[in-house]
């Protein structure tokens, strides 16, 4: 069941929620790295996050399901919010730089043609931020927690379903090693968690953190001279070649 965006934005502010979006605000800064993107497009419920685009020229808009709901961002300023379904994104084909979507793959009901629509609203070598809760992680068995609801992933699950997608993993890490649980004391030594978890049992943090970028492919001309279209392909597999004059 998808959460409504105040419920979401109720975490944000308690102080469990306060240390995951520390951790996982960290994780994406460390993804993106020195990249400026011009064009960034946040999916799901965002808001603690779009700020480490840091780019003064960049320009950003919050798209959030209609299922979870709305909330006015930035404050203060101009609504860059707005409720979208998907597939069926109101982006333009080939607009977008840089996608971040977080609380939104594992609530779409096709999540598969919804990276295809996040696909065709990138640019070429456009990269998708995408965090995705963990199988295997006790965050994904927590009803209060954030990442407790909807489909959770497997770490060969995400990428096979990203290299169906035809985008590229440039870098797969995951996060949120401290348990779910709301104890002080446990939530003061989040970060030594954060530190050691990734080196004793990487596979068990509470999400999945990836950078995956669009692959283009060029047509290919056989020696007859009539175009083939590369339409798709796997790891392991050749490439299916399609006539453009059939």
């Amino acid at each position: 069941m998808q959460k409504s965006a105040s419920s979401y934005q109720r975490f944000y502010y308690s102080r469990e929620g306060w240390i995951v979006k520390k951790i996982i605000r960290s994780h994406i800064s460390s993804l993106i790295k020195s990249a400026q993107p011009l064009e960034v497009a946040g999916l799901g419920y965002t808001l603690p996050y779009l700020d480490v685009f840091k780019n003064e020229i960049c320009s950003k808009v919050s798209l959030m399901p209609g299922t979870m709901g709305g909330i006015s961002w930035p404050k203060g300023k101009p609504n860059k919010t707005a409720m979208v379904t998907t597939p069926g994104l109101p982006l333009a084909s080939n607009s977008m730089d840089m996608i971040l979507a977080i609380h939104f793959l594992e609530h779409a009901e096709y999540f598969d043609l919804a990276l295809k629509d996040i696909y065709r609203a990138l640019k070429s070598n456009g990269r998708l931020i995408l965090i995705v809760p963990n199988r295997t992680s006790m965050w994904a068995r927590r009803d209060w927690s954030p990442f407790g609801h909807g489909r959770p992933f497997s770490a060969s699950q995400i990428e096979n379903a990203l290299e169906n997608a035809l985008f590229s993993v440039q870098n797969h890490r995951n996060a949120l090693f401290m348990p779910p649980v709301k104890w002080r004391l446990l939530l003061k030594a989040a970060w030594g968690f954060e530190r050691f978890g990734n080196l004793i049992c990487p596979a068990f943090g509470g999400v999945h953190c990836i950078d995956a970028v669009k692959q283009v492919y060029a047509p290919v001309h056989p020696a007859g001279g009539t175009a083939l279209r590369v339409v798709g392909g796997k790891k392991g597999l050749a490439p299916i070649q399609q006539r453009n004059d059939l």
